[in-house]
């Protein structure tokens, strides 16, 4: 399910979105090192090669998963398959994609890498993925970078921060939590 609001719906289907990040939830008493030791992901020593390994298990999406890119019934172009038959603007599917059925959605997309990372180490390139979008037609001396209708960001981390913190809400930059990246393509 990706965010309305700021355009990121769109941005997986027009193929502008490749990435996403989600806040990684996991339980601390299962970690595998303390605090204080050398390489430890939780003490903020972060390991690369080896030291996110285990809270990649705590991934809800696995590499090859494939998933529906939900959307609101009324927002699906065609309604030719007789398994809509009973949709109607009564369903509370049609406005509203969180009651959609996964096997009605015309979209999928396949994760195809993950990461965890500390959300402020993102890279200007990862920023890009997840649906930042570059104006070298703006009043702006260097053009700008923006996200559905919000722009005038100097960098594109400036502009992931603000889409971030209205995605997740206010000081989800600020917090820095760990997340996962899901890098994926679009099926269909």
């Amino acid at each position: 399910m990706f965010n309305d609001r700021c355009g990121l719906t769109d941005a997986v289907l027009e193929g502008h979105k490749t990435m996403t990040r989600r806040i990684a939830r996991f339980n601390e008493t299962e970690r595998p090192c303390q605090k204080g030791r050398d390489k430890c992901l939780y003490c903020k020593h972060y390991d690369r090669e080896n030291g996110c390994e285990w809270l990649l298990n705590y991934s809800p999406y696995k590499i090859g998963e494939v998933l529906a890119v939900a959307q609101a019934y009324k927002s699906i172009p065609t309604f030719d398959d007789p398994r809509f038959i009973y949709i109607t603007p009564k369903h509370k599917g049609w406005s509203n994609k969180m009651f959609v059925r996964a096997d009605l959605m015309p979209h999928q997309i396949c994760i195809i890498d993950i990461k965890v990372e500390r959300l402020q180490n993102i890279s200007d390139e990862d920023c890009m993925k997840e649906g930042i979008g570059y104006n070298s037609e703006v009043g702006f001396e260097n053009g700008c970078y923006y996200f559905n209708d919000y722009e005038g960001f100097k960098t594109p981390k400036s502009a992931f921060c603000a889409l971030i913190n209205r995605i997740s809400g206010k000081s989800t930059w600020e917090r820095n939590p760990y997340v996962f990246a899901y890098t994926f393509e679009l099926l269909k």
